[in-house]
């Protein structure tokens, strides 16, 4: 575009003298000049200078015009353009320059005051801006009337992707970083100590395999499991306890893990805390010299637990193979002198148990491998009736005067009853006597009687619905469940330990403790000690945790009526009086796809007077109602088991 004055024009378009040239050069040294003030800042299409040596009203400048380029510069180009110099008026440089800047969409704005006299144009232009002005049918600047408003639609829109694309880039980075991190927080800290412990860590392996574990001993100091080193330096795990031990020691194995305590425990046992027991300067040494193997590595720790073999072995023999579990404790400290579960296993065979409970349907269904004793649930049936005594005597005023009117069912609104064993109808009755008879009626008519609040409390008390603390297992919960009040068919079901009740063996004998030690429930426990290899006590069992589970008083009642139960019960009973024992009976059916079948129970305590040893028994799965009874299945386990404990 024609921008620029190559040289001074006079008012002919003809060029001015060299001489002429000099004086301008003479007024660049003037800084009161404000051409030449306009030429020291630079002369740019957007501030230019038009001038002449006249001003608009024909006067002569007083000094000359300074140039912006010299005339053989002009001369120069003119040649390059191959044609001659044609001087020009003002009236030509106008003409030109509008027909330029209309082409280019280009419009002078004047910035200084006043306007220039278009019929007189003699003299210089004043100082305008050139202002780019955007075609209004533009669609990529709508609105923009500027150079300017367009450099700076333009900017801002490629601010807005800029800072879109970075912020998208930022945010899953950021994204990134928060799951990494969740992650990390994940294993390392929530669940750290599960992995830690985890039968599957690899670590503990091979730490546990540089150690020699330590032993197992029951309470009289009799061997459990051991190990030993074959000629090549290998260790070898070896259980004395048997099968009668097998699901709560549990195995230790390279190739099928560790189970039971040998798992829960394994940090003792082995030495193997995780990473901190790993990097010791002999484990070092065992990595750099593998041929010195265990030898050189220290021995773990050894447990003593509160298990009586005796006892162990009288309950599992006593059960005979039949599906079912016993646990036995001392109600005063909760220590737990016998956790049977039948059938069990030889860990010392554990390629053959493992063989035959993948190729043998029914063997894998008797589920050898689980402690039904804290793994297993079942509706507890007449049992179930020792909570329900003891939350009526708890609530309702006068319940050990009144005489019911057992009419042998009830008959709930919607048509289904509650029948007692073989449909018997008692007739008038009073609550001892259908404690030892196990009325369903008269219990079933407690439930409902009680507000669903206080037989659910009452089972709470006693360790229902939560988590039983135990250092060395892990006890699934029994459930009682949450009722409402217009829920009476299920209420009465829940009192005779029916319809959604279930508990484990271990929950039920702590409710035949909680009874014995007058009301006080005991936390069980199956650690007694913990010591090293030279014999002394890392570690041992505290003060027992106890929790008032119902009232002296009510206590001593529901006992003396589980004693009542014995004394005058059954032939079936008479052979517990003998051994001073006391307890309640229950037969829990279930339905099936084939009819109904029944698990039998016993719970009870011994002796009658300063009780020393609670219990559970219960035989499970068992298809005749009416010959499988917990008096005719659990009953005799129990004899066995008070028959030891008395002789022992």
């Amino acid at each position: 575009m024609a921008f620029f004055n190559k040289g001074r024009r006079d008012e002919d378009g003809s060029s001015k003298s060299k001489k002429t040239n000099k004086k301008n050069s003479s007024t660049e040294q003037n800084p009161s000049n404000p051409s030449v003030e306009n030429q020291a800042g630079g002369i740019t299409p957007d501030n230019f200078v038009y001038s002449t040596n006249k001003d608009l009203n024909g006067k002569k400048d007083s000094e000359p015009m300074k140039t912006y380029k010299d005339k053989d510069k002009d001369k120069d180009r003119s040649k390059r353009l191959g044609r001659k110099s044609q001087p020009l008026d003002a009236a030509s440089i106008r003409s030109r320059d509008e027909a330029q800047l209309n082409a280019d969409s280009f419009v002078y704005q004047p910035e200084a005051e006043g306007t220039v006299d278009d019929s007189s144009f003699h003299g210089e232009y004043k100082t305008q801006s050139i202002r780019r002005e955007i075609p209004s049918s533009d669609p990529y600047h709508p609105g923009a009337s500027s150079l300017e408003e367009r450099f700076n639609h333009d900017f801002e829109g490629e601010n807005k992707i800029l800072r879109r694309s970075i912020k998208r880039v930022g945010a899953f980075v950021l994204a990134m970083f928060i799951a990494l991190m969740s992650y990390m927080v994940y294993f390392q800290v929530t669940r750290a100590d599960a992995l830690r412990t985890s039968s599957g860590n690899r670590r503990n392996a091979e730490a546990r395999n540089k150690v020699l574990r330590g032993s197992i001993y029951d309470r009289n100091g009799k061997v459990l499991s051991l190990s030993t080193l074959s000629e090549d330096g290998t260790q070898i795990r070896e259980y004395p306890g048997g099968q009668a031990f097998g699901n709560i020691l549990g195995y230790v194995s390279n190739k099928y893990s560790v189970t039971g305590l040998e798992a829960s425990m394994d940090q003792e046992l082995s030495k193997a805390p995780g990473i901190e027991s790993i990097f010791t300067k002999d484990f070092i040494s065992s990595l750099i010299n593998p041929e010195q193997g265990v030898t050189k590595q220290q021995e773990g720790n050894s447990l003593h637990l509160t298990l009586d073999t005796g006892l162990q072995r009288a309950a599992y023999e006593a059960l005979d193979g039949r599906k079912g579990s016993v646990v036995a404790l001392d109600p005063k400290t909760g220590e737990i002198l016998a956790m049977v579960s039948s059938p069990g296993f030889s860990a010392e065979k554990l390629d053959e148990v493992m063989k035959r409970a993948n190729s043998d349907e029914a063997y894998a269904a008797q589920a050898p491998l689980i402690n039904r004793a804290i793994k297993s649930v079942y509706a507890p049936g007449s049992t179930m009736k020792v909570v329900t005594l003891a939350a009526g005597l708890e609530n309702i005023p006068d319940l050990e005067t009144r005489i019911f009117d057992d009419q042998g069912m009830i008959e709930f609104a919607d048509g289904s009853t509650l029948n007692n064993f073989n449909n018997n109808v008692y007739g008038e009755i009073g609550l001892e006597e259908a404690f030892t008879k196990s009325s369903n009626y008269v219990f079933g008519s407690l439930g409902m009687e009680l507000r669903a609040e206080e037989l659910r409390r009452a089972a709470e008390d006693l360790g229902f619905n939560a988590p039983i603390k135990m250092e060395g297992m892990t006890a699934r919960q029994s459930v009682f469940p949450t009722l409402s009040e217009a829920e009476v068919g299920n209420k009465a079901l829940a009192a005779i330990g029916q319809g959604a009740v279930s508990a484990t063996p271990l929950q039920m004998a702590m409710v035949a403790g909680a009874v014995a030690n007058d009301g006080r429930l005991v936390q069980p426990s199956i650690i007694g000690s913990i010591t090293d290899k030279d014999d002394n006590v890392v570690s041992e069992s505290g003060e027992p945790e106890l929790s008032l589970a119902m009232t002296r008083e009510v206590a001593t009642k529901v006992k003396e009526m589980m004693i009542k139960n014995v004394t005058s019960g059954s032939s079936s009973y008479q052979s517990l009086s003998k051994l001073n024992g006391a307890g309640k009976t229950g037969t829990a059916q279930f339905a099936v796809d084939d009819g109904t079948r029944v698990h039998a129970w016993f719970v009870g305590f011994a002796p009658q007077e300063n009780p020393e040893i609670a219990f559970a028994v219960v035989v499970e799965d068992l298809a005749d109602v009416n010959e499988n009874t917990g008096a005719r299945q659990a009953i005799p386990v129990a004899k066995d088991i008070l028959t030891y404990w008395k002789n022992r």
